[in-house]
């Protein structure tokens, strides 16, 4: 099974204050422009049902992602990245795995200033960004739920997972130079297969 995917995260009308202040020292508020900070994501998505009997099922997924990055006309990014994840059903029970980020997602920025907004930036002591690169680190969860039958129309599903993170110390319940590990539980009710 093939899906695309388009997505837009974006903030709008963003208030431009770089031309705020007139030499004199006057506020000129006609000079306020707005912009747009904008990530952008395309997905190319494979999945696939690698075995199934009557109480068992593997699942194996992939997205391929090319990422833009748009912050007015001052700045833009491109960027890529690969995602992959396994999903096993036994019986009542469920299990993942899924890896974010597994190339470590690449994105290269260019900045575009005028000569002008390059020294409003300087005389308010504003860093003036030039080419740089970042690097989205590889990230691992895993986990396990089990569906309960309660009565004949209710069940709840209890899961819990673990984020494994690789880039230093996070502020995590394990943490640590190799690995950050951060736990989750969590329980959904479901009502005839309809609500939950």
């Amino acid at each position: 099974m093939l899906g695309l995917s388009a997505m837009r995260f974006a903030v709008d009308d963003i208030p431009n204050t770089l031309f705020l202040v007139n030499p004199d020292g006057s506020l000129n508020y006609n000079n306020i422009q707005t912009f747009s900070s904008a990530d952008y994501a395309f997905l190319l998505s494979y999945g696939q049902n690698l075995s199934k009997t009557e109480n068992s099922m593997v699942n194996f997924g992939a997205n391929a992602k090319v990422i833009y990055r748009n912050v007015g006309k001052f700045a833009q990014a491109w960027g890529f990245g690969l995602d992959a994840g396994l999903q096993v059903f036994k019986d009542k029970w469920r299990f993942g795995i899924v890896a974010k980020d597994i190339t470590s997602t690449f994105n290269t920025w260019t900045f575009n200033f005028s000569e002008k907004e390059k020294e409003v930036l300087y005389l308010t002591q504003n860093d003036i960004p030039v080419k740089s690169s970042e690097l989205t680190a590889p990230r691992v969860t895993v986990g396990a739920s089990r569906v309960f039958n309660i009565g004949k129309t209710s069940t709840v599903l209890a899961e819990t997972d673990f984020d494994l993170t690789f880039d230093g110390k996070r502020n995590t319940v394990v943490s640590s130079d190799a690995v950050s590990i951060d736990p989750k539980v969590g329980l959904e009710y479901g009502y005839k297969n309809i609500f939950s």
